[in-house]
């Protein structure tokens, strides 16, 4: 069950101020507003029982309250707006004014009597925003008292002291920010509300490192999906005023400042996605002996595939006659960031360390790689043997060796001498089978003589 309810928020009205001389544009000014919204429809809920309808206060006639009924256009995240305070939410708000497309103006005299203005309204935590565009209620110049008149905006002012309008077109996005890795697909979500059925085209560009081009563009009857590239549904966006954007195979090529525009035709708005690629790193820890000597090794972590470019090394050893306490290894130095065909990085961090004594036996290092991808710091170990263990080692790898090698060649002399016994025993075998056999005389016949 939806009631209706006001949102009132507190916003800064931007507005383009005067030069030197009035000539030129000065920059910009920004002042305190007040946006009202209302029959905002939210699901009911106990806690409204204390909410109050807006009254507004006996105010000059300079300030800025905006009182928008929302009646065709439903607020997205209505819910969410109202109940930010208390999720420890911040919205922040800014009112300008807007002017319409020349297209727009033309036609019935109610279009060119209204004025239009403009709202961003965004949550924090990169969950929503919106952008409201509202129009104020058809007027005539004449009929409008003095007193009853915005002495700077020039529109039309309530009896309370308001400017009345009517939001007329709204749209909005629930990813303002994404944050994914290499090879997912993802969908730049974009929505639009309007409040009453027109022609409605989008299109998406793409900003990265000062350079911007179009993606993607729709108009009615003309745009189709690619084969391949971003993609949108038109169906969607038909039926329910969807203009998500969605790409396939996200690379490091895709990643920058996505702005979905969305135009009417009286009317255009747009939304600001930004997406960033985040990858984790591949660690690995191995050892080399050190050209210092054999006394010295080096440990090499190896911090592969990851994005974007900065990582954070720390080299840590284990001692345990220090129980087990981490000490922290500050001399070390990198190679210089490899990039690699996907446009991942791969470094690699060096140490060179004593090799253990005998006393101690169970020392163990450990690499820790923190990057923008981890929650927390990837962790490798290696426990390096002392030298006596590596000399033990090569002893007992060398009686091993000689061991092998001494069974091999007695498997070898025995399996030569099963064949010469085998082979003996066949010429043997076949001198005897010669002796035994008689010779067997054919008997021939005399030719019979006639």
């Amino acid at each position: 069950m939806l009631r209706a309810v006001n949102l009132v928020l507190d916003c800064t009205y931007v507005s383009e101020s005067a030069g030197h001389g009035g000539m030129f544009p000065g920059g910009f000014t920004r002042e305190k507003a007040l946006l009202v919204l209302r029959n905002v429809s939210v699901p009911e809920h106990e806690s409204l029982d204390s909410i109050t309808d807006f009254q507004p206060q006996p105010v000059e006639n300079e300030a800025m309250i905006f009182e928008a009924t929302v009646t065709d256009v439903e607020i997205p995240e209505s819910e969410a707006l109202l109940h930010a305070d208390c999720n420890g939410q911040e919205v922040s708000c800014e009112i300008s004014q807007y002017f319409r497309h020349k297209e727009g103006k033309a036609g019935s005299g109610e279009e060119e009597n209204t004025a239009c203005f403009i709202s961003s309204i965004h949550i924090s935590g990169n969950s929503f925003s919106v952008t409201v565009v509202m129009k104020t209620i058809p007027y005539q110049n004449d009929s409008v008292g003095k007193d009853r008149w915005h002495p700077r905006l020039k529109v039309p002012l309530s009896p309370r002291g308001t400017i009345t309008m009517t939001v007329a077109f709204a749209v909005f996005t629930h990813t303002p920010s994404i944050r994914t890795q290499l090879g997912n697909t993802v969908k730049l979500d974009c929505g639009l509300k309007l409040s009453a059925a027109d022609v409605v085209s989008v299109e998406w560009w793409r900003q990265h490192k000062g350079s911007g081009r179009s993606i993607y563009m729709y108009q009615p009857g003309t745009a189709n999906r690619e084969t391949t590239g971003p993609w949108m549904d038109i169906q969607n966006l038909q039926d329910s005023g969807d203009a998500s954007l969605f790409i396939e195979g996200l690379g490091v090529k895709d990643e920058g400042t996505y702005i979905c525009l969305v135009s009417t035709t009286h009317y255009n708005a747009q939304q600001i996605i930004q997406v960033l690629v985040i990858e984790p790193p591949k660690v690995k820890l191995y050892s080399t002996p050190s050209h210092e000597g054999s006394s010295r090794s080096l440990l090499t972590c190896e911090i592969n595939n990851y994005y974007p470019l900065d990582v954070h090394v720390k080299w840590g050893q284990k001692v345990p006659e220090n129980e087990g306490k981490l000490i922290e290894i500050s001399e070390s130095y990198s190679t210089s960031h490899r990039e690699n065909h996907d446009g991942t990085f791969t470094v690699s961090s060096i140490v060179s360390v004593t090799v253990p004594s005998p006393e101690e036996r169970g020392t163990t290092y450990t690499c820790s790689v923190s990057h923008v991808s981890l929650q927390v710091p990837i962790t490798a170990s290696l426990h390096l043997a002392s030298a006596a263990d590596v000399e033990s080692f090569i002893g007992l790898a060398g009686v091993s060796l000689a061991t092998v090698i001494f069974i091999v060649f007695c498997c070898f002399l025995s399996s030569k001498r099963r064949d010469e016994g085998r082979s003996q025993c066949r010429e043997q075998t076949a001198a005897d089978t010669d002796t035994a056999t008689p010779h067997v005389t054919t008997p021939q016949h005399k030719k019979k003589q006639h």
